[in-house]
């Protein structure tokens, strides 16, 4: 005889097993239903590439670009594991024909395809894929393109965003010569991969030197709404670009143009947010969060018109029990509810061992947010890598992916996060007036004039009530005896006037 579980007990064990792998999970851990069972997915490519940028896809795919010697992208199911309808593997390299290739911007278009952006020798570089990871040959030259800035040595792509009219524009830095200080560098491509002519000059290219700098670049840009695009970037003290400088933003029109309301009147703005900035990402307030330092974990914040929000320092996030100042921060987003996350890396200067980190900030003052990991930060470990993160992306449900290198090729990492705020209710929409009732045509009345008494409803079924029972009467009459026909007359004369009826 077999041994009788009670219902209660069999319902409870059929409800575990329907219970999330992660159950009781709170902000800052690692999403144990990713990868393997503990939030992290190890890709390795043949050149030992790191990965540089990441985005989530509406179908909740993950595309993430990097490289090392080649343009390398991978894509990933929702649940970590690579997508073979993608490149038939989940992988795709893409070969330009130079030294030194690497992919540091990816963003998907609304049809599906992949637009990656970097540099290839010494040059923009561009590469647009099909859904399935197959050049797309209607961009460019076999789907790839490379954009040369008039006298210059070296050119670079860290940033791309998609229009919503198809176009594209990548930022990063332009480098006449070993001797002359680096510049921002804009370009504007029409959806086909060719120059829009109707951006800058009317080559499509865009060059901004800040004042009294020793070189410029930009590592983010960001679309406004209204078509303005912000490039952020470092403004530095040393020449040639190197080292410490202070946060750089430059406004401009939609055709390329500085935007003369931005800054100091100029389009320019530069503040020490930071001591420089690898990563930028708009609020939804229209302030603009960037994400760097020097030596150090930061954030940082700036008003709409380009003005340092002096309330907010995102400084505090120190990493306790790490030794030395191997701390920076790549990448930013920012959550519907205003709060910044910030990926990055830390290293201990004392044991060798870099890890990701991760830092959550409030969105009032820049304060570390405690709900967040330990006190407002957390660090993970691709164990036998000196793993960095570089990237970061929300997901729409709040999760968060973060994706750098590992051992041999791209490291992601998703983390569970802290879901969006409720939808507000819907307004409800005010009651459609009634219409107007119609009006029904009036019979002519035969009331005499100046009579306005109208014919009330029923009337005629009611002058016809009386008719029938005048001929009733006057038949009955007739039946119960009037043998001449002087008697119905006489009934007809008293009931109706003298008419006969018929």
């Amino acid at each position: 005889m077999g041994i009788r579980v009670p219902l209660v007990i069999a319902l409870a064990i059929v409800l575990a097993s329907l219970a999330p792998a992660n159950a009781g999970a709170t902000p800052g851990d690692l999403d144990l239903s990713f990868g393997g069972g503990d939030g992290l997915v190890s890709t390795a490519f043949e050149d030992e590439s790191g990965a540089g940028a990441v985005a989530v896809q509406p179908n909740g795919r993950i595309v993430v670009a990097g490289g090392h010697e080649e343009f390398d992208l991978a894509r990933y199911n929702a649940n970590g594991t690579l997508d073979t309808g993608f490149g038939g593997d989940g992988k795709v390299t893409t070969d330009f024909g130079y030294e030194g290739e690497r992919a540091t911007a990816v963003v998907v278009q609304p049809n599906g395809k992949i637009v990656a952006a970097g540099r290839a020798g010494p040059y923009f570089a561009l590469a647009r894929y099909n859904t399935d990871g197959t050049p797309d040959t209607s961009f460019g030259e076999n789907g790839i393109v490379t954009t040369d800035f008039p006298n210059t040595d070296f050119d670079n792509a860290n940033a791309l965003v998609l229009q919503p009219d198809g176009k594209l524009v990548a930022a990063g830095l332009t480098w006449p010569d070993i001797d002359s200080p680096k510049e921002i560098g804009l370009v504007r491509y029409n959806s086909d991969g060719s120059l829009d002519t109707g951006f800058g000059e009317g080559d499509g290219l865009i060059t901004t030197v800040f004042p009294e700098s020793e070189g410029d670049v930009a590592n983010a840009l960001l679309l406004r709404p209204n078509g303005k695009l912000v490039a952020v970037g470092t403004v530095h003290d040393f020449p040639n670009g190197i080292g410490k400088g202070e946060v750089g933003l430059v406004q401009y029109e939609a055709d390329g143009s500085l935007d003369t309301g931005f800054g100091e009147g100029d389009g320019m703005a530069s503040a020490r947010a930071t001591t420089q900035a690898t990563s930028a990402a708009l609020a939804p307030n229209g302030q603009i969060v960037v994400a760097g330092g020097w030596e150090s974990f930061a954030t940082g914040r700036f008003n709409a018109d380009g003005s340092l929000d002096s309330a907010y320092d995102g400084t505090h996030a120190l990493f306790p029990g790490w030794h030395g100042e191997g701390r920076l921060a790549y990448g930013v987003a920012v959550q519907k509810d205003g709060r910044v996350i910030a990926a990055g890396t830390i290293e201990d200067e004392e044991t060798g061992e870099v890890d990701y980190a991760l830092a959550r900030y409030d969105a009032t003052d820049g304060s570390n947010d405690t709900s967040f990991g330990e006190g407002g930060m957390v660090t993970t470990d691709f164990e036998g890598s000196k793993g960095s993160a570089r990237a970061i992306a929300l997901q729409p449900d709040g999760k968060i992916v973060v994706a750098g290198s590992a051992a041999d090729g791209f490291g992601v990492v998703r983390y569970e996060g802290s879901p969006p705020p409720p939808a507000p209710p819907p307004t409800p929409e005010p009651p459609a007036p009634e219409p107007p009732a119609e009006e029904t045509a009036t019979p002519p009345s035969s009331a005499p004039a100046g009579d306005t008494t109208q014919p009330t409803k029923h009337a005629h079924k009611k002058k016809h009530s009386h008719k029938r029972r005048r001929h009733r009467r006057c038949g009955k009459a007739e039946h119960r005896g009037a043998k001449s026909r002087g008697a119905k007359r006489s009934c007809e004369r008293k009931h109706h006037g003298g008419h006969r009826l018929r």
